[in-house]
């Protein structure tokens, strides 16, 4: 008799065991899933925020090029030269805007994987994205510099000691996805 109620309660002791761990895992696993399903949002809202950058982004670079690149002229660049370096420090910030946003979707997006397929596109894209973006506003910021080198040279020539400075950044090319390729760096 005395055996047969120790193995009753050593039976009802591991199976009381087996039904808690069970509870706990489904509640953790429960517990997960809102978790991942809260970063997905997170992810999704980042992504909206990243996208309205790279759209104010690509405005300010279409204005710049048709509204200033377009129309630089060497009898008057002295005279737009305030003009285009506030244009270039505006398109910097937009710049800005877009790396800090990448640079959350970095953090949030990391190496998992989420079970939404729109969620993990939208992890995998933003970094070719600001890869392309810096590097384009470092090219832009080039071509103009180059423009101003070319502008100083000709005023040398001409005996004229009124030369322009080129606009300074301390950003550099970046190779987001490793891949030794600049993309949107022009060469």
């Amino acid at each position: 008799m005395k055996k047969k109620a120790v193995l009753v309660l050593t039976i009802f002791g591991i199976i009381s065991i087996g039904v808690g761990v069970g509870i706990n895992f489904v509640y953790g696993l429960k517990k997960d899933q809102a978790a991942t399903l809260l970063r997905m949002d997170d992810v999704s809202l980042e992504y909206k925020n990243f996208s309205s950058a790279v759209d104010e982004f690509n405005d300010i670079r279409n204005s710049l090029y048709l509204g200033v690149f377009e129309n630089i002229y060497y009898d008057t660049m002295a005279t737009t030269d305030v003009t285009v370096k506030e244009t270039l420090a505006e398109y910097e910030g937009v710049v800005d805007k877009v790396t800090k946003a990448a640079l959350e979707l970095e953090n949030l997006c990391g190496t998992i994987y989420f079970p939404d397929s729109n969620v993990n596109s939208e992890c995998k894209s933003f970094g070719s994205v600001y890869e392309q973006i810096v590097n384009a506003f470092l090219s832009d910021v080039q071509l103009y510099n180059d423009n101003i080198v070319q502008y100083n040279n000709y005023q040398k020539g001409n005996g004229q000691t009124d030369l322009l400075e080129e606009y300074k950044t301390d950003k550099k090319y970046i190779d987001y996805n490793n891949d030794k390729k600049y993309e949107g760096k022009e060469e």
